[in-house]
């Protein structure tokens, strides 16, 4: 439904970043390599690490905003909500809230790096984008309100960000 004269600027999707992981139901490339531990990537590394190294320095300069959508895959199984870093800079850190806010979730997370480094947010936060991350379920199925959730939400983040025609709904207005 996304139509060129309804968008300004450049939207560039990309539907899965590894369609063997999730064919899988899982995280880890058949190297066993998890792509959210590749960045910034090496253009000479692993298949992994030169994607990462691509989205690293010819994707991520270009975008403003970076819409990163998880789930829990098949070993995890998470309450769908937004999330973010906290960033250092204070206008970076208040577009993020509101990127998080805009999708709409009843959970909203700021979180710190426990599970290690290389996460494509991190990459893209370091770079000064605003990021705008999701966990949206899990358990190796996604439910029609799932679904519902990531389309309302990734249009509203669109929306918000002045991305898409239209004006952002709040949650006081969804009630």
């Amino acid at each position: 439904e996304l139509l060129p004269e309804h968008v300004s600027g450049r939207v560039i999707v990309i539907p899965c970043v590894s369609i063997d992981a999730s064919r899988a139901y899982s995280r880890l490339w058949p190297s066993g390599a998890n792509m959210n531990r590749s960045f910034p990537g090496s253009p000479s590394g692993r298949p992994d690490e030169q994607l990462a190294h691509f989205l690293s320095t010819v994707l991520f300069p270009v975008s403003d905003v970076v819409v990163d959508m998880h789930s829990g895959g098949r070993t995890g199984l998470c309450l769908p909500w937004s999330e973010m870093h906290w960033v250092d800079d204070p206008d970076q850190r208040r577009r993020m809230v509101d990127g998080m806010f805009h999708w709409n979730t009843d959970w909203c997370c700021v979180y710190i790096d426990i599970a290690g480094t290389g996460l494509l947010v991190g990459e893209a936060e370091r770079q000064g984008k605003i990021v705008v991350s999701t966990e949206l379920g899990g358990g190796g199925h996604v439910t029609a309100e799932i679904h519902r959730l990531a389309l309302s939400g990734l249009r509203n983040v669109l929306r918000g960000f002045r991305v898409i025609e239209g004006e952002a709904v709040t949650r006081a207005q969804l009630g």
